[in-house]
Parts: structure tokens; sequence; C-alpha cells
């Protein structure tokens, strides 16, 4: 087959791909934010904020955890091998239920932690809840780790229709169990329910809906080889990842009480929504589509990225510029007065969306196989965060703290461009050519404000 019928092939299916995964998020987008505003008036902003840290422990426990199994699936030759795919679910399973065992240690030992008074006594740390809370949730964890390979090696093949429908199943399913607990019974636990019934509806219909081998218990050697070596860069990239990405979080828990922990995690629910989609869209369409120009057509590479990132940094920039204006109005307008002081906490996170745009370069790196890369960007990223932050809040207290974080992925932007030109994928023509589109988005954002007023 020509190389021109392969560029042709891929293009196809990465539109159908991106058109699915679109259609996917915007739908699930719409679940989200549907029962947002359902379970905000439903219950208390601290449940929020307590839920919060619990996602921050499970988050945490996957990114310690992470041997890049889903990656390894999309990027190997032997991806779409049998054998190679039961290996991957076995150490899948392996691995939730060490999750699970640590968690429950962590949901054991944190009210140890807690008598010691090393804590503020209004954190979100103190609350009495939180160790049942935690051990309870990691329930998920272990029944997620069921889930079939096949959910993969759809993404691996860019088969992104039965992977989205099954998506907008369990987001439905989660959704009807939490709304229902709450408004029979309003507490912590609709929002725990909800997620244990999603994972287990995950993984039956991943089972019974997906194409592809049924996963059985079987372990290959070599298989298990290629993982540990492809996985030993990503495992400390994440974790990096993890104190970068939730270190939010885990200090202002340790800062803020509960109330006001519900508030900034509404904020960061609306200011990442378009975050998420990119991380999405990367993950799920751009990764597989730039690992095959990788393995088939190395010298298009840098063309294929930028492709990419043209829609995704004008998308990203827009949107940054438009909540950064209108912030405010939109949480006047999408809840009640309770959650008022979410709005101005979304206009300086959405300043950190336009750092969003380099994200596609994690992909790309991983498509090249080039793990190490990102493990020390993420780690010169995650000890500017530690300093950074800290010393905002100690500065300037809260409001300080929250543009600490909006700004620190900024500051290491020169890491990025480093690389990008020592491994020839940097074009500064195109980097600055979009940078209007913020400008253009906080003039619509503001005339959206005087509108709402």
């Amino acid at each position: 087959m020509s190389s021109s019928t392969n560029t042709s092939s891929l293009r196809v299916r990465v539109l159908q791909a991106g058109g699915w995964t679109l259609v996917g998020y915007l739908v699930g987008l719409l679940i989200r934010f549907g029962s947002s505003l359902v379970m905000t008036r439903l219950l208390a902003p601290e449940m929020f904020g307590l839920m919060a840290i619990v996602y921050v422990v499970i988050t945490g426990l996957a990114l310690f955890s992470d041997l890049g199994l889903n990656q390894i699936i999309v990027q190997s030759p032997r991806g779409q091998e049998p054998g190679f795919l039961n290996t991957v679910w076995v150490v899948q399973i392996v691995r939730g239920a060490l999750m699970c065992l640590i968690g429950l240690l962590i949901s054991a030992v944190l009210p140890v932690i807690t008598h010691s008074q090393l804590l503020p006594t209004t954190s979100v740390y103190e609350n009495p809840l939180l160790p049942l809370v935690i051990a309870i949730y990691m329930t998920v964890a272990l029944i997620g780790s069921f889930e079939s390979t096949n959910s993969t090696l759809a993404r691996r093949t860019l088969a992104m229709a039965p992977i989205t429908k099954v998506g907008i199943i369990c987001q439905l399913v989660t959704v009807i169990v939490m709304i229902t607990w709450a408004a029979l019974a309003p507490s912590i636990w609709a929002l725990v329910a909800g997620s244990v019934v999603g994972a287990f509806v995950q993984v039956v219909l991943s089972h019974t809906l997906l194409p592809g081998p049924g996963n059985r218990w079987e372990w290959d050697a070599s298989a298990f080889k290629e993982i540990i070596t492809f996985g030993k860069w990503i495992i400390p990239s994440s974790v990096f990842a993890f104190f970068i990405m939730n270190g939010d979080r885990l200090l202002l828990g340790g800062l803020v009480n509960a109330e006001l922990m519900g508030l900034y995690s509404i904020a960061v629910l609306i200011s990442g929504a378009l975050q998420s989609l990119i991380h999405y869209l990367m993950g799920i369409v751009a990764f597989p589509a730039l690992s095959e120009v990788a393995r088939d057509n190395p010298a298009q590479l840098k063309s294929t990225y930028y492709k990419f990132r043209v829609p995704f940094d004008v998308a990203t920039l827009s949107v940054s510029g438009i909540l950064f204006t209108f912030g405010s109005s939109l949480i006047r307008m999408l809840y009640d007065t309770r959650y008022s002081g979410a709005g101005p906490i979304v206009e300086i996170l959405a300043l950190g969306l336009i750092s969003s745009r380099y994200f596609l370069m994690i992909s790309c790196y991983n498509a090249l196989g080039k793990t190490k890369i990102n493990t020390i960007t993420t780690a010169i990223q995650m000890l500017v965060f530690y300093v950074f932050v800290p010393v905002a809040y100690w500065r300037y207290q809260f409001e300080g703290a929250v543009w600490a974080i909006a700004l620190n992925p900024l500051l290491s932007l020169p890491v990025i461009f480093y690389f990008k030109r020592k491994y020839q994928l940097l074009d500064i023509r195109k980097e600055l050519l979009v940078l209007p589109c913020f400008v253009v988005g906080a003039i619509v954002g503001e005339l959206l404000s005087l509108l709402e007023r």
C-alpha cells in the first residue's frame, strides 16, 4: 500500500475517531454539568470538598502504579496479539488489587495522623467521614481493574464508536444512581454509590459489547518484559504528574476548610471542562495517530503534530479568554448563591488553560518511545509547583495560592521549547500565530458579562 493511501486512511480514521470522541465528550459534559446543577442543590459544598480529596487519593494510587498499560497496547507492534493482551489484563488486575489494599491502609492510618494535630482542625483531612469514604471508594479501583483490554484495543485502531456508546451509558447510570440516592437520602454516599455502580457497569459492558478477543488468565514473560521496559519511565513521570495535577487539592486540603475546598472543586469543574476534552482527544485520537506516523512515516511527525495543535490552540486560547472575563457571571447563571465564591476562582484558573496546548507533546514523546523526556519535564514542573504555591499562600493566602496554581504550568515553557527544538518539533511561527485568540476570547467574555448583568 502506498504512503499516500496510508496517509489518506489515517486521516479518515482520525476524523471519524475525533468526531465520535467529540460527540462522546459533549454528551458526557452535558451529563456531568446537568448532574452538577442537580447535585449542588441536593448536597452542601462540604460534600464536594470531601470527595475532591477522595478523588485525589484514588488518582494518586492509579498514577503511582501506572505502567502505561493502555499506551503499550497502542504503541507496541504486539498490541493486537491475544497473549500480549491477556498478560496486560492480568497485570491490570494485580495492580487494581494492590491499589485497593493500599487505599484501605491509607484509610486506617489517616485517623492516626489527624489525631496527632499536625494539621489545622478546620482542614478537610480532619473530617471524621474521610477515612471511611476512602475505604469504601477503593472498590472502584478493584472493580475497574477487570475491564476488558478491548477498550484500549479499539483506541489503537481508532474505532471510537463502541467505546463512546459504552461511556455514555456508564455516565448515565452513574448520574441516575447519584441523583436518586441524594434525593432519597442527601449525603456523600450518593456520590460514592454512583461511582461504584458506574465502574461495575463499565466492566460488564467492556466484556459484552466491545469487539475483540475475550480476556483470560494468561502469562507471557516476554510481554511482561516489554511492559516493564516501556513503563519504567512512565511510573516516575506519572508520579510527578500526579503531584502537579492534584497538588492543588493536596495542598489546599490541608490549608482550607471543606466549604472553600468545595467552591474550588466547582471552579475546577468549570475551568477544567475544556482541559479534560483536550487531554481526552490527545490520548484517545492524537496518540494512536502519532504512534502510527512515528512507526510508518517518522519524517511526517512534525507536520502531523502541528495539524493537531492548531485546532487545539484555537479552542484552548479562545475559551481561556472567555472564562477569564466571564467566569463569575457564568457561576451566577448556573449555581445558587452558596457557590458564588467559585466565580473569581474560575477566572484565575482560566489562565492555566493556556498551557494545555502543550500537552500534545506528551503523546508525541510517547509515540517516539522517549518517555524519559516527559519524566524530566514533569519533575521540573513539580519542583517549581511545590515551592511556588506554598510561598504564594503564605504571602497572599488563598487567592495567592490560586494564582500560583494557574500560572505554574507556564513556568515550564523554556524546558518544553528546549526539547521541542532538540527533536526538531518546533515551529515558532505556528506557536505565535494563534495567540490573539486569547484576546478575542476575553473580549467575547466581557460582552457576555455585560449582557448577563
